[in-house]
Order: structure tokens, then sequence, then C-alpha cells
């Protein structure tokens, strides 16, 4: 429920209601009427009149609302609009509602005049549009339903009878002073009123979606382009305003050398305007959206690209460049904008391939003899052109890669031809790498050497020989266990040895996702910015992107689970090991 400011309300101030006077009121009613009231405020009373109807909000009957009141009737365009926004009380229905509601018994009211509807030419429609307003104002559950009423019948009204000519029953001489398009204006403005409130609550409770909601149902109502347009601009004017103001105060900013502040205030003058332009967005006034998306997303292009020029910072100049690309609609400065970013797209990836590279004085050794040597593996961060990328260069046993040596961005000029430009800095993965491939090797060489540490006596060395399990605990318990852990040891290096065979694949297999995965993220990435834009987008490709990088990423995850087991199984036989040679170095 939105709660409504009903002294704010045209409706409560209406100038009829002011003067107690019904809408058909001659000049010369008024005049008395206006006499006799300030008859009471001289003796310091306030009269009261059957059509005061208190219950729908405080009535302020004094010498200053009389005048306006007085004012407001004997303009024609202010008089058809306090007119339009008033009961109509003509014939025995309105009478009788008017009566009903004076006891505040609305539904009763509601009936009467729902029934005098059925006339031919009734103005009984009119007075249910004005009491509908006048309930979306009070505090309660229902109110935006209310509104919702008000503007169905008022569309109703419209379709059933030339309202031109219902004025003209109520007041002739008002009828030759006005036009179609006063009208048109006059009932534009009585929707506006009765709607701002709920717009202005909506705003501030950060409800968007709900003024969106609202124009769609004043767009399918049934009423006119003129009055559903006039509705709107008024709606807009005020935020348009506001965006006008902000868009000229940071273009007059006299920062334009401080480049890395032209950065952050753009950044915040795009966190502050978007409010605005979101509520400009929701009334769907296609013209208002464009013009100030092209306002907003204009500005905001030419800090992008006086700072790219001035700076060379691509990846900053890119963040500006797409606040840009949540504005822009129109055709032209959509090109512009395209021709310029794919100058920032080529530049951030230059910068990113050449990032960090050091130069080396001459290509590393590669080549292995039995599949024992050194090789390279693995494509990333590449740029297809010059077929270049970023690899690692290994030490491989049968074949497997065992220990990262470093790391390099090379051009592949053949089959196992390849240019080296410089050294780049190890990945997060290849330390990994590393660290278990330093691991592995002291694990092997703990195995050799600790087998025979049973050798060692007090200041003596034995150069040890092949292991042999045959001592004078052969026959004892505890040779016993030992045999069947060192049955237990040899099966489980069995074991990690194929895991570190299954590793290599899938460190293999990763080295190949790793661009696919950077490519299917910035597709899924740019889908789901275009969504929130309401551009269209392809939904097969989408998803499929969606589920391809699902499929990549759970590669990636078994990849960690199995390197997990496999460090639990590194960490069991080293236990084991230690525990053998306790066994066989007992006394």
């Amino acid at each position: 429920m939105i709660t409504v400011n009903t002294v704010e309300s045209k409706i409560i101030k209406n100038a009829f209601r002011i003067l107690g006077l019904p809408v058909t009121a001659s000049k010369k009613e008024v005049v008395c009427r206006v006499e006799e009231i300030q008859t009471y405020i001289t003796i310091e009373q306030t009269p009261q009149y059957d059509s005061d109807l208190p219950w729908i909000g405080e009535l302020h009957r004094n010498t200053e609302s009389v005048r306006k009141a007085v004012q407001s009737i004997d303009n024609p365009n202010t008089k058809l609009e306090h007119l339009i926004s008033w009961f109509w009380d003509i014939d025995k229905f309105d009478k009788r509602a008017l009566n009903s509601l004076k006891h505040k018994n609305v539904e009763e009211a509601i009936d009467i005049w729902s029934a005098a509807t059925q006339q031919k030419y009734s103005h009984h429609k009119k007075n249910l549009i004005t009491l509908e307003q006048i309930l979306a104002c009070q505090e309660t559950a229902s109110n935006y339903e209310h509104l919702k009423n008000s503007i169905k019948y008022w569309a109703e009204l419209i379709a059933s009878v030339k309202i031109p000519n219902l004025i003209k029953k109520i007041d002739v001489e008002l009828s030759t002073n006005i036009t179609d398009s006063q009208i048109t204006k006059s009932i534009g403005n009585s929707i506006y009123q009765a709607a701002n409130q709920f717009l202005k609550g909506w705003a501030n409770a950060d409800q968007l979606d709900q003024i969106g909601r609202f124009f769609k149902y004043l767009n399918e109502s049934g009423l006119s382009q003129e009055i559903v347009g006039f509705v709107k601009d008024k709606y807009a004017n005020p935020i348009s305003e506001e965006i006008d103001k902000m868009c000229t105060a940071f273009s007059e900013t006299d920062d334009k050398g401080n480049y890395e502040k032209i950065y952050t205030e753009t950044r915040t003058f795009y966190k502050e305007v978007n409010p605005y332009f979101e509520q400009i967005k929701q009334s769907g006034n296609a013209f208002l959206i464009e013009s100030y998306g092209d306002k907003i997303g204009g500005i905001i292009l030419d800090n992008g690209i006086h700072y790219a020029n001035k700076t060379g910072q691509w990846q900053k100049s890119e963040d500006i460049y797409e606040l840009a690309e949540t504005y822009i609609t129109g055709l032209l400065l959509k090109e512009r904008y395209e021709t310029n970013f794919k100058v920032i797209k080529e530049n951030l990836k230059q910068e990113k391939m050449w990032r960090g590279l050091e130069p080396i004085k001459k290509a590393p050794h590669l080549g292995a003899i039995y599949g024992i040597g050194t090789t390279l593996y693995g494509h990333s961060n590449y740029n297809f052109e010059p077929n270049c990328y970023e690899t690692t260069r290994y030490f491989v046993f049968f074949g497997i890669p065992i220990i990262p040596l470093g790391r390099y961005r090379v051009i592949e000029t053949g089959a196992n031809y390849y240019r080296f430009l410089g050294k780049v800095l190890f990945r997060t993965f290849d330390k990994w790498h590393l660290g278990l491939g330093i691991l592995l090797l002291l694990g092997m060489l703990r195995l050799f050497l600790g087998t025979d540490s049973n050798n060692y006596s007090s200041g003596t060395y034995t150069p040890p020989s092949s292991v042999s399990y045959s001592s004078s605990y052969e026959t004892g318990p505890k040779s016993q266990e030992a045999g069947a852990l060192k049955q237990k040891i040899d099966e489980d290096k069995m074991r990690l040895t194929k895991m570190e065979s299954e590793l290599a694949s899938l460190r293999n297999t990763l080295e190949g996702y790793d661009n696919q995965l950077k490519r299917l993220k910035e597709d899924i990435d740019d889908a789901e910015r275009k969504l929130r834009q309401g551009l269209y987008v392809n939904e097969v490709t989408y998803h499929s992107n969606i589920d391809n990088y699902n499929a990549l990423v759970q590669v990636v995850e078994n990849y960690q689970t199995r390197y997990a087991e496999y460090n639990r199984l590194f960490d069991v036989i080293d236990a084991d090991i230690n525990r053998y040679n306790r066994l066989i170095g007992a006394k």
C-alpha cells in the first residue's frame, strides 16, 4: 500500500468544494456565496455545506482559499480542471448519491451511480471517476485498485459520449471558450494528479517495476494516445529536468587534465544519474528513453575516449565504455561507440598479451630422449593472428610433465617450431604443479634412501645394496607386519603412478580449456548485460554457452578432486614408509 498525501490532491482543494457550490453554479451564485462566507469569517466562524464531505480530507475555508477559488472559476482553463475533478450535481441520481457520501456510505453511492450509467448520454460515470480518485487518496490497502478503476471509467466514458457535449450541458459559456485539446489536457492532468502520489511513493521505495506496470496498464486502458502521452510527459518532465541539471554540471567540470579524477567522477556520475534514467525507462516513452539515453551515454563515451587517448589505461577505458553502452540506443551514437570500443578491445588484448613479458637472451633447450627431457605444454592468452600464445616448459619423465621450468610467450611457426618472444610469470596453477613435482621427487628420494636406513650403525656406513627383506625378524610378528606393509606400499605406489599419468592428461586438457572458459564467460556476461538492457539475445546460443561453460568447469572440478585424492594417497604412502622403516629397524 502507498500512503497518499491527501492535502496535495486537486480534488481536496477543489474550488467548487471550497465555495460549497455545484459545478452548475452561475456567476451570481458565486458572488452571493463569497459574500456569505466572508460574513461568517468576519465573526470568526466557518460555514458548513452539504457538499463539504469532511471525511475525504481537511477543508480550509478562509479568505485566501476563497479568493483563489474565485480566481480559478473566473479563468476558463482552470475552471475546466476544477469542473472535471469535482462531482457533477445535475439530476436526482446525483443528489441521492451525494447524500449517501455525506454520511460516508460509499458503497451505496457507487450503486446509485453505477445503475444510472445505463442511461443514454449519461454523465454519472464521471462522478464515479471522481469518487474512485478520492478513494485512491485514502490510506487503504485497495487504494491503488481505486486509481485503476478511475482510469477504466475515464476510458469507458470517453468511448460512450463526447465530453464537450457533457460540458455544454453544464456550462454553455465555458464550452464555447475551450478546445478539444484543452479538454484532453485537463483529463490527462486529472489522471496524473491522482496517480502522482503513487508514482512518487514507488520511486522512493525503489519499486520501479511497479511504475512500469502502472504505465503498461495505462497503455492498455483504451485511453487515447494524447491523454496517455500527456500523463507520461507530466511524470517524466521533473525527472528529465533533474537529468539535464546533472549532465550540465558534469559536463562543465574543469578537471579535464586530471585523468584519474575523470575516471572516478565518470563512474560517480553514472551511479547518480542511473536511478533517474531508470525511472524514465519505466514510462515506456521511446523518444525520451532514446534522447536521454544517448545524452548520458554520449557524455560518458566522450570521457572514455578522452581518458583512453591520454592515459593508455585500456582496462579502465573499457570500464567507462561499458557504462556508456548501458544507455546508448541511437544508431549513429551506437556506431560511434562500437567503432571506438573495437579499438579499446584490441589495445586491451595487446596489453594483456605483452604485460609482464621479460626478454630472454636465447631460446631455452627443448628435447627428450626416451621420453625424458624438456618440452612445451599448454596454450593460453591466445592471439590468433600471429598464432601467438603463452605456454609452459616442463621437465618430462617418460612423457609425463613433472616439473614446470618456466613459462614463455611464443609464436608457433610450424610443427614443433617456436619463436620465443620472452618469459612470463608462473600462474597459480604452475606454482601448484611445481610444488607437486618437487614433493614427488623428494618422496621418491625418500623411498630410495629410507628402505636402507637400518644399514647405519654407530660411526660406520655400509654402502646400500638391493633391498633385502630377510632378516632376523623374518619369522616374527613384526617381520610379518613389515612384509604386509611393504606389499601395501608397493601397491599404493603403483596407484600413485597411475594417478600421476591421469593428472597429467587432465592438465593437458585444462590447458586447452583456458581460452574456451574465458571466451564463454565473456559471451555469457555480454548476453546477460543485454538482457538487463532489454536487448535481443539468442536464447539458444545463450543457454548452450552456459551448458558448455558448466561442462568445462566440471572438468576443472574433477581435476581438483583427483588432485586432492593424489595428495591424500601420497601422505598415506609417506606415513607407511616411516612406519615400515621403524619396523625393520627394531631390535
